[in-house]
């Protein structure tokens, strides 16, 4: 009996090690992003009549490279990073932003099958802007971003992801800037 209770926790140790193993990974995430400065709080209140919204549903898709227990690379593309919009006096005005990025994304295993991760890279965003007297336009801009998340190894080929994540000063001139921050709970397979 002892020796199948050691056998089935080698077993299950050796699962969640290997979860941290090198090899390439494809993942997905659903979440919500805020914009941080720059949106409906900056400035003050509004005139009356107007309403603002800074809040947004969001996605990601993302894919990488695990060198080891302790670092991997990652590339991603985000549907709809953030979304400013503004109404009032009958018109409508939004500005919505998506976003690629590549990051260094280091971890710090906790246990068999809890790491504690950052990431930290560039992206290279888009900011769409539309109103409804018909008038638009793109923006685009690179910058820098940070995060910090949880990962849980449900085995060695399949983990959960939570986290943060901060996009510094997306946007430009013309549609100004703005910090999001993005909330996401995802999934990754690893090959």
């Amino acid at each position: 009996m002892k020796r199948t209770a050691l056998a089935l926790a080698l077993t299950l140790a050796a699962g969640a090690a290997a979860a941290q193993d090198a090899g390439w990974y494809l993942g997905a995430s659903v979440g919500n992003s805020k914009i941080s400065s720059g949106g409906c709080d900056e400035g003050g209140a509004l005139p009356a009549g107007f309403t603002c919204e800074d809040s947004t549903s969001t996605w990601k898709i993302f894919g990488g490279y695990q060198f080891n227990r302790n670092i991997a690379v990652e590339a991603g593309y985000t549907d709809r990073l953030g979304k400013l919009e503004v109404s009032g006096l009958g018109q409508h005005a939004d500005v919505t932003a998506s976003a690629f990025e590549v990051l260094a994304v280091p971890a710090l295993p906790v246990s068999e099958n809890l790491s504690l991760y950052g990431k930290i890279g560039i992206y290279a965003a888009s900011s769409d802007v539309s109103a409804s007297s018909g008038a638009s336009m793109t923006e685009s801009n690179t910058g820098g971003t940070l995060g910090l998340g949880a990962a849980w190894h449900f085995n060695k080929n399949l983990t959960a992801r939570l986290d943060w994540q901060r996009y510094g000063k997306v946007g430009g001139d013309t549609v100004g800037e703005a910090d999001i921050d993005t909330f996401n709970i995802g999934l990754l397979y690893k090959f």
